[in-house]
């Protein structure tokens, strides 16, 4: 599930009512957030609204994908969420020093 609103049908009247974001303004730590463009229940414009009370975050926009992005097209995710993991790890250690760090996308199957 995806961690904003819920996933319940009724949340996505409820953002369209105006869902305060504001308990995620003090929030400091890169996001991604993997949104499927074929959610039947709740509309790309929530995940909009709540990027942008985000001061450091990235929105994956899935093609062909619904309310389960993580079970609908887990590829889909993961060549998402693995660039995004290694830019964070590479910006909180400054580089990569060891030789084949980081691994390619191939490498993560190993």
């Amino acid at each position: 599930h995806r961690f904003v609103a819920g996933s319940h049908p009724k949340h996505a009247a409820l953002a369209s009512d105006g869902v305060s974001w504001a308990g995620f303004s003090g929030w400091q730590h890169p996001t991604l957030v993997a949104w499927g463009l074929k959610d039947p229940w709740l509309p790309l414009s929530l995940a909009q609204s709540f990027m942008a009370a985000l001061k450091e975050g990235e929105l994956a926009q899935l093609e062909e994908v619904g309310h389960y992005p993580q079970e609908d097209w887990h590829e889909k995710v993961s060549d998402r969420s693995f660039p995004f993991s290694v830019a964070q790890l590479k910006s909180w250690i400054g580089g990569f020093p060891v030789k084949g760090f980081p691994p390619t996308c191939d490498d993560r199957n190993v």
